[in-house]
């Protein structure tokens, strides 16, 4: 190898070295942190909140919205109150605390996928009032269906049936499988209640 292909090696390979840092650290730029998770399409990243457009996902809360929704789909408020839950606690599972990065029109990436397509095809997604993907959905509430759920108040402990009035009131709670409730002799009564 003689001198001068030995440095046009060297000069190429100092381009590449630039271009390549260059790239690292524009892209460094576009990335974040996942702090919470509002609901599947709202998404807090660092100190901004993200709206997933055009698609949506029923509420964590008892709404007009989910009222509406749930009689276009012939199902019950409450099997739209768990799965707006549940939709946020598949959403965390994927994204709280995770670094992404947007494209787009706000399109949250992590890991190389896409979160939008992911969520399309989870159960959860609607869009137009309508599943993303029927079968998706169709299985989370037969799922739905088939397990007896309650509310976790997080701040006492004490658990509720899911459409006691009680329940509706609260700001931090959880949507518990009742199998998968805590077992404190503090909570007997309020669990042979929920049981």
């Amino acid at each position: 190898m003689n001198h001068n292909s030995g440095k046009k090696y060297f000069i190429l390979f100092i381009i590449t070295a630039f271009i390549f840092t260059s790239l690292i650290f524009a892209r460094n730029d576009k990335i974040y942190k996942v702090k919470d998770v509002i609901s599947p399409v709202k998404i807090v990243l660092n100190n901004k909140t993200v709206n997933l457009k055009g698609l949506d996902s029923f509420d964590t809360e008892f709404t007009a919205k989910n009222k509406i929704l749930a009689e276009a789909l012939n199902i019950s408020e409450n099997e739209a109150y768990i799965l707006g839950n549940l939709g946020k606690y598949w959403a965390l599972n994927i994204l709280k605390d995770r670094h992404v990065y947007l494209k787009g029109n706000f399109d949250i990436v992590y890991l190389k996928f896409d979160y939008r397509e992911k969520f399309k095809y989870s159960g959860f997604c609607l869009d137009n009032g309508k599943p993303c993907y029927q079968e998706g959905f169709e299985k989370r509430l037969a799922n739905i269906r088939r397990t007896k759920y309650a509310v976790l108040n997080t701040e006492n402990e004490n658990v509720y049936e899911i459409d006691s009035p009680e329940a509706k009131t609260f700001r931090h709670y959880l949507v518990i499988k009742k199998i998968h409730l805590p077992r404190k002799n503090s909570q007997k009564n309020n669990l042979q209640k929920a049981l």
